[in-house]
């Protein structure tokens, strides 16, 4: 299994080294979690303007990256919503579904809470949910520059208007 979690991270950083956007790191990451675990669902949520937003979601629909991101609320998010809610964790943990283990992954930023990557792996994958916290960091990072840049431009838009 080491093997294959190196075998990961190393097309992961190969692939986000010539990606131009936070949207390529999304669908990227999406991909190789599908090729490399077997993932048919995952869900990157994050704290964007005082509210838990998701930014990317993985689906039978296909990879959808929304900015701005999508307000989490009980009725667009009943699978994830209340546990959102009731979480302030910064320890990554899994829950138990018939059909699939679903990993909470925090993603942490100068020791702020700033999102979740959370990924519905098969019962057949075996992964220990402690390998994938780098790539929670490399996410963080990459989510903080970009909000960051997000919200500098957005400001700087809203003063050439006045």
């Amino acid at each position: 299994m080491k093997k294959h979690v190196d075998l990961f991270y190393q097309n992961i950083t190969k692939q986000w080294g010539s990606a131009h956007s936070l949207r390529t790191i999304c669908e990227l990451t999406c991909r190789n979690l599908i090729e490399f675990f077997d993932v048919h669902h995952c869900q990157l949520i994050v704290a964007y303007k005082g509210h838990w937003q998701s930014l990317v979601q993985l689906n039978e629909a296909g990879i959808q990256y929304s900015f701005p991101p999508v307000v989490i609320s009980e009725e667009t998010h009943a699978d994830i919503y209340q546990s959102l809610i009731g979480k302030n964790s910064t320890h990554p943990f899994t829950t138990s579904h018939c059909d699939f283990h679903r990993a909470w992954l925090p993603l942490l930023r100068r020791e702020q809470h700033i999102g979740w990557l959370i990924i519905d792996f098969p019962h057949t994958a075996k992964v220990d949910i402690e390998t994938l916290s780098q790539l929670c960091t490399l996410l963080a990072t990459e989510i903080d520059a970009d909000l960051l840049s997000q919200t500098i431009k957005t400001e700087n838009s809203s003063r050439q208007h006045v």
